[in-house]
């Protein structure tokens, strides 16, 4: 019986490890994608907002998403800030 639960622990600190192992994996993974997507934010805001013309995103139901301050200034109001902040 001794044996018996001394394998049970065994096998569920192997679990454990393993477990520990693999949620260290998806949260790098995680890490990366979030920096990869901060990164390609900052790209394209730099772009939007290095133009002089007025540009806008809006999704599928109209809401502004992304604006750039030439726009701000043609609305009359700041449209919200940065996502990143």
């Amino acid at each position: 019986m001794a044996l018996f639960v001394v394998a049970i622990i065994l096998v569920l600190l192997a679990l454990i490890g393993w477990s520990s192992k693999s949620l260290t994996r998806i949260d790098r993974a995680r890490q990366h994608g979030e920096q990869v997507l901060r990164q390609n934010y900052l790209l394209l805001n730099a772009v939007v907002e290095g133009t002089t013309d007025a540009i806008f995103i809006k999704d599928l139901t109209g809401r502004y998403i992304m604006v750039n301050t030439i726009t701000e200034g043609i609305m009359g109001r700041p449209t919200g800030s940065d996502p990143w902040e």
